[in-house]
């Protein structure tokens, strides 16, 4: 999976798990609806269903001190939110937005920048640079 995706779905997994345990649920409830439910109404409802047994889940675990539950409803939405991404390209703006509304600090980070380099040689000469990440030669 591309690496900027994978961001995208942590980001917005750790910002909605932030959210089941504020005030300000209601939110990612409506965030997540709509997302998940663009084709199907029932989709929808089903996820509102299950983000609000998450939530009720969650605050009892952190009433006991339990972190490997927190951490695990963080990771089951982190997979969802990966494969929603990896099988609907479309879901990407829709969860970039959704993310910026959850947490426009964490959206910020998630911006990519593009570095272009270009050199040419001549005469024999060579040429050599030098960069990391994702590299597409033309």
């Amino acid at each position: 999976m591309d690496p900027a995706l994978l961001a995208l779905a942590t980001a917005s997994a750790n910002s909605l798990i932030n959210l089941l345990t504020s005030d300000a649920w209601e939110k990612a409830k409506l965030g997540i609806s709509r997302l998940f439910g663009r084709s199907d109404q029932g989709t929808a409802e089903e996820a509102g269903r299950e983000l609000e047994l998450n939530r009720q889940e969650l605050l009892s675990s952190i009433s006991r001190d339990d972190v490997e539950t927190v951490d695990e409803l963080r990771a089951a939405w982190r997979g969802k939110f990966r494969r929603l991404l990896s099988a609907d390209p479309e879901a990407e703006e829709i969860l970039r937005e959704i993310l910026t509304e959850w947490n426009p600090e964490e959206a910020q980070k998630l911006t990519t920048n593009v570095i272009t380099q270009s050199a040419s040689a001549s005469d024999h000469g060579r040429v050599y640079q030098q960069g990391s990440g994702t590299q597409i030669n033309y």
